[in-house]
């Protein structure tokens, strides 16, 4: 019986193997398979003239790399195309732009074509070069061949970039590869542009011993499958079909052109069959065994597909994480390195100097936000992530952003427009809402080539409104409910959009939610987006400005005479030394303690110091021992420590140690008069 058994085994699993090609797993899903079905007679173009990638074969067959790569497409998607044949390149461009072909098996990706086309990945990439006679010696610049009749396939992209880059060319179009070779063997023209792999072809395989490749030129042609723009759907299968493809797969399409023209013996059918029976012999060992570890081996296997799903989790959250966290850095980090270099330069004005520090200075604290929101990252998964009200100039906000993101609009020729009803101060969480309104800013500008991005701005009842209206290309209706969900880009769901809707919209729609706001959008298709945020709040009752002025005037009663700053970087120390002098007077004595242990002995040996600054990592002895030490032999110390460290947590460590208050690096004056004046007015009641 166990013997029956195994044979019975071994001939379900013969079977199965025979039949696997139509018991494969449907890579599409309900949508993507019931658009094939409704589409049964796409046409894919095939030009057999472009050896070794497409031609026609010793037995009459259209063979070569592309056709490989369709062939297991359709395997993949359980669909055929309609093949038909083209011997005139330029003939496919003109049928795809009418909508005549659905698929183009090979071509490269330019402007013009991206009109009409939609491209996958580049399948392969390969340099053009140059091919002249023998005669002409190797290694010529581009320049030698100005003025000379250089051969070019019509309708190839290399022709559009000759055509710009070098108008000197005499440029003669023909009608395919064959064409070219046959005239320039004949000397009717001087040079041919083609593709290493096809000079090789011909110069070796076709007899054509007289020429060869003189130069290499530094343009790559990266070729891809492409498809009509209108069937955004079948862009998404083809990309499935191109993924599902393994490297070994793909080495196997390579080298079955390359040893023969005829197909290799592996890609016969009696190869396999005669295989599959030689390899019949030694299953039932393998089947027995496998039934002994069934029970385990199923376990692992849950195990691993548990660990592959998470692995490409983490995968896709770091890649979108990554991406969306390199946008949120360079935005301010691009105003500052920009306005600061115009300014060193001279290009901007000296009485237009105020407005354009006062962006650099608003676009480094957005920096320091982003850092903030690095460690708040997590949070916003466990719906943690907290809210830090305060009183927000909203109309100081917008004309910063807009500042910030009016030279984008300028390079792109497009009008940045900033409509408000009046000025408006809140209660509400500054730098969520700055995330907010650069997050939608940015997107508008980026998708859109043409036009205007508009920002609108009043108040209803007691929410806020904010409307980033755009005349981009527009998001297509159906994808509008998924484009606030995160990793859509990853997905291929979002093909046409921008890069920033992988993760970046997701992130925005969280930060409105926290601030228990909504966001919703509406869109066409090359007209334009207009997103539409609310947010509730609450109207400032006074203004900023007034206090900071009050504070100001207070700060001339203090009895502030000597101040110990603790500071091992030296940049760090400067920066505090001037404000200090700048708020208490330069009649001011600064001590400096480049370590905890120095901090200590200055303390000891000077008696009237007024307050020392404590900065918390710093060698020898870091600012927590030096503050414990201090307090113990001066219970009346003034320490206020300064630090990088800005988690609640390692302020409370502070403030253990013995230090009177925290302020957070980078320091502002504003927030160092306020704690000075906070701790110090106390002190002297």
């Amino acid at each position: 019986m166990p013997y029956l058994r195994s044979i019975a085994i071994l001939c379900l699993f013969s079977v199965t193997l025979l039949t696997s090609c139509k018991q494969k797993e449907d890579l599409l899903d309900q949508e993507e398979r019931q658009w094939l079905n409704d589409h049964p007679n796409l046409i894919a173009a095939i030009n057999p003239t472009f050896a070794p990638y497409q031609f026609i074969n010793e037995q009459g067959e259209i063979d070569g790399i592309f056709i490989g790569f369709i062939n297991l497409i359709e395997d993949r998607i359980g669909y055929t195309f309609k093949k038909k044949r083209y011997y005139n390149w330029n003939d496919i461009i003109i049928d795809a732009e009418h909508g005549k072909v659905d698929v183009i098996l090979e071509i490269q990706e330019t402007i013009d074509r991206g009109k009409f086309l939609t491209f996958s990945n580049p399948l392969l990439s390969q340099p053009h070069v140059i091919v002249t006679h023998k005669e002409i010696p190797s290694n010529k610049s581009l320049k030698f061949f100005d003025e000379q009749r250089i051969g070019v396939i019509k309708g190839y992209a290399i022709e559009e970039f000759l055509k710009k880059n070098h108008p000197k060319f005499e440029l003669i179009a023909v009608s395919n590869d064959d064409e070219a070779y046959r005239m320039l063997e004949n000397k009717e023209i001087n040079a041919i542009i083609s593709f290493q792999a096809i000079a090789n072809y011909f110069i070796n395989q076709r007899g054509y011993k007289n020429l060869k490749v003189n130069k290499s030129i530094p343009y790559l042609n990266q070729s891809s499958i492409a498809n009509l723009r209108e069937h955004y759907i079948l862009s998404n299968i083809i990309d499935k079909a191109i993924r599902s493809i393994t490297s070994k797969e793909k080495k196997q399409i390579f080298d079955s052109w390359s040893y023969t023209l005829v197909k290799p013996i592996y890609q016969k059918n009696w190869f396999w069959f005669s295989l599959l029976g030689i390899i019949s012999g030694f299953l039932l060992l393998i089947i027995f065994i496998n039934n002994l570890l069934k029970n385990k081996v199923k376990t692992k296997t849950l195990e691993l597909i548990a660990a592959k799903e998470k692995a490409e989790e983490s995968s896709q959250l770091k890649t979108a994480f990554l991406h969306n966290i390199s946008h949120e850095i360079r935005t301010p980090v691009n105003a500052v390195v920009g306005f600061s270099d115009m300014i060193e330069k001279g290009i901007i004005k000296k009485e237009e100097h105020p407005k354009f520090l006062k962006v650099i200075k608003h676009s480094g604290e957005q920096l320091i936000n982003v850092i903030d929101d690095l460690l708040e990252i997590s949070s916003l998964d466990t719906k943690k992530a907290k809210v830090h009200p305060s009183e927000v100039n909203v109309s100081e906000i917008l004309e910063e952003l807009c500042a910030i993101y009016e030279v984008k609009a300028i390079q792109k020729e497009i009008n940045l427009k900033l409509k408000e009803s009046d000025k408006i101060s809140a209660i509400t969480d500054g730098s969520k809402l700055r995330k907010i309104i650069s997050g939608l800013v940015d997107n508008a500008i980026k998708n859109t080539d043409k036009g205007s991005v508009e920002i609108l701005v009043n108040t209803v009842d007691k929410s806020l409104i904010f409307q980033v209206i755009d005349t981009g290309k527009g998001i297509p209706e159906s994808l509008l409910p998924s484009i606030f969900k995160r990793f859509q880009k990853s997905s291929h769901e979002i093909k046409n959009y921008d890069d920033g809707v992988g993760l970046g919209l997701a992130i925005i729609k969280e930060n409105v939610e926290l601030l228990k706001g909504s966001i919703k959008v509406s869109s066409s298709v090359n007209v334009g987006s207009n997103f539409t945020v609310s947010i509730p709040f609450t109207a400032a009752k006074e203004n900023l400005e007034q206090q900071c002025n009050g504070n100001h005037q207070s700060l001339s009663t203090l009895e502030i005479k000597t101040v110990l700053i603790a500071e091992d970087g030296k940049l760090n120390f400067i920066v505090l030394k001037r404000l200090l002098m700048k708020l208490l007077g330069e009649d001011l004595q600064i001590l400096h303690a480049e370590n905890g242990q120095l901090a200590v002995e200055m303390a000891s040996k000077t008696s009237n110091i007024d307050l020392i600054l404590m900065d918390i990592k710093m060698p020898i002895m870091d600012g927590y021992e030096a503050t414990k030490i201090i307090t113990e032999n001066n219970k009346s110390s003034l320490i206020i420590a300064q630090t990088a460290y800005a988690t609640p947590d390692d302020q409370q460590l502070a403030l253990d140690a013995g230090c009177k208050d925290v302020i957070t690096k980078p320091i502002k004056m504003d927030d160092l008069k306020a704690i000075i004046l906070k701790n110090c007015v106390s002190d002297q009641l």
